[in-house]
């Protein structure tokens, strides 16, 4: 029974639903969602890393929360760079280093979606954020680094 619940604990630390709360993705979207969906693991056929992701949804907006680990910790870096960010969004998001999280972190945006990326290690944790005004980024920036801290305090 003691391990059925340490199992059960393990799983959802790594759970990207475990993560940040709804209250907390609030503060980035302005609204709290109303649900969350967990997908994963899959394994990305082209980094080879296993990814899990939530879904945290509210009409008009919404937050997905991507955890991606990767064999080792030097892929995980030559793996998330700039480029690779450009590949999963827009051609026309602008992508900017994020000092002082994890062991690399990048803030990628344009007016109507932002990602916060983050690598600790093997693992990458990512925020996708849609469905809000993202015209004034700067303000979204501040709180999505807030949920990477306390997202990779849980982790």
């Amino acid at each position: 029974m003691l391990t059925l619940a340490l199992a059960a604990a393990a799983l959802l630390a790594t759970s990207p639903c475990a993560l940040i709360t709804k209250a907390e993705a609030a503060t980035v979207t302005g609204k709290a969602p109303t649900r969350d969906l967990p997908y994963g693991p899959e394994t990305d056929p082209e980094t080879k890393a296993s990814v899990t992701w939530c879904m945290m949804t509210g009409a008009p907006v919404g937050i997905i929360v991507y955890i991606e680990t990767f064999a080792t910790p030097a892929a995980a870096v030559a793996t998330m760079t700039p480029a690779r960010i450009l590949e999963l969004m827009d051609p026309d998001v602008k992508v900017e280093p994020e000092a002082g999280l994890g062991d690399r972190a990048f803030w990628a945006h344009s007016d109507t979606s932002a990602r916060m990326v983050v690598i600790r290690g093997a693992t990458a944790v990512s925020f996708v954020i849609g469905g809000v005004d993202l015209t004034k980024a700067g303000e979204k920036r501040a709180a999505a680094r807030a949920l990477a801290v306390k997202a990779l305090s849980r982790l």
